[in-house]
């Protein structure tokens, strides 16, 4: 696992490679973006559930970003049932205009911070998903895959020495071949803590 989250990271973990990013508002991907000249996505969970966090700063102003979002983004998923190739130009303006009602005068520091990073991103990037139907409007369904490691890392400690590492990896595989329904799950089992004692030598 990575060391650092300085903006280098996001080029070094996927490599070089083609396609669709899809990702939080982790600012490293702007350079991913930049340097990789790959179409990106921006996950719309994490919009929303970073506007929901606005709220404790301004009673008003957090509410009002969150509510323009929402209805920004329930107007795309709307159009979802509408052919891609009957899209025009006139309906991508329309989503790009409720969106960007948010760009108003904001009294928070914090509010505004957010609104002024939003309005940084292109409108294809935000609305990838209503344009290009492969590409998902969240990035929910790969983080529920990546939730077993990721608990597992921080409960074991993996990661942190050699040993933990190829100890999270054998346990990555042990999930990975689950998944595929490979042998059963005693055969599995055996299997891991094999590897884990050859680890441990």
């Amino acid at each position: 696992m990575p060391g650092s989250k300085s903006h280098e990271t996001p080029l070094k973990i996927p490599g070089k490679h083609d396609g669709i990013d899809m990702h939080d508002g982790y600012r490293g991907y702007e350079t991913l973006a930049r340097k990789s000249g790959n179409g990106q996505a921006w996950c719309w969970s994490h919009m929303i559930r970073d506007a929901e966090e606005l709220i404790e700063y301004n009673r008003e102003e957090g509410p009002y970003i969150l509510r323009t979002l929402k209805a920004a983004y329930d107007r795309a998923k709307k159009l979802l049932d509408v052919p891609v190739e009957s899209i025009t130009e006139e309906d991508v303006d329309s989503l790009d205009s409720a969106f960007r009602q948010i760009d108003v005068p904001y009294g928070s520091k914090k509010c505004a911070g957010f609104v002024r990073t939003l309005m940084k991103r292109k409108r294809n990037d935000l609305f990838r998903f209503f344009i290009d139907r492969s590409v998902e409007p969240t990035n929910n369904r790969a983080e529920r895959a990546i939730r077993p490691i990721v608990t597992y890392r921080k409960v074991s400690g993996g990661s942190r020495s050699d040993r933990g590492q190829m100890t999270l990896q054998g346990y990555i595989r042990f999930l990975n071949r689950r998944e595929k329904g490979e042998n059963s799950h005693s055969r599995l089992i055996q299997d891991s803590f094999k590897r884990l004692n050859s680890y441990q030598k």
